[in-house]
């Protein structure tokens, strides 16, 4: 019994060693994620063991590919996406992915990671709207186009109303 119950705390103490170094290595590499030293990051998050991987430490390193360039993002999105296809990350990994076929100016395939985003931005409307518009999609470029519009003078609508709100608070202060 006294075996049995050495040996379990021992399990215990080690389990609790190594995740805390799995914690320090990915607290690490977010640090230089975040300090735009994506180089290093990805260095650090490969010495993870692949049943160490997380859909974090995953996104992570694909994230890192993207931003260096590498040939290899693809790739990583793909594996993240097969490991864990319902993860937290799915719409950053779509746009992430559309990113990379629109710089390599592949746009049906940027097309199909857009229309996959649950929002839409100015510009992934516009990117969408352009990418139609080069495979000559000419009427879905024209709808997309004119939302762009729409969302422009939406976005105009609601800073000068803002600024106009702003300058009556001050207004109303100056005079008390």
């Amino acid at each position: 019994m006294k075996r049995h119950l050495f040996l379990f705390f021992v399990v215990c103490f080690v389990s609790k060693i190594v995740f805390s170094q799995n914690q320090n290595i990915v607290e690490t590499a977010i640090s230089f994620y975040e300090n735009k030293k994506y180089s290093a990051a990805q260095s650090i998050l490969s010495e993870l063991h692949e049943d160490q991987t997380t859909e974090q430490t995953m996104y992570l390193s694909a994230r890192c590919s993207k931003e260096l360039k590498l040939q290899d993002a693809l790739k990583l999105y793909n594996d993240l996406n097969e490991k864990f296809p319902y993860n937290l990350y799915n719409d950053q990994v779509n746009q992430d992915i559309a990113d990379i076929y629109y710089r390599e100016k592949d746009y049906p395939r940027a097309i199909t990671y857009l229309e996959k985003l649950n929002h839409f931005s100015i510009e992934n409307t516009f990117r969408l709207a352009y990418s139609h518009f080069n495979i000559d999609s000419l009427e879905k470029a024209k709808y997309y186009f004119s939302k762009v519009k729409n969302l422009v003078n939406l976005q105009s609508i609601i800073m000068r109303t803002f600024l106009m709100k702003q300058n009556c608070i001050i207004l109303h202060y100056k005079t008390f």
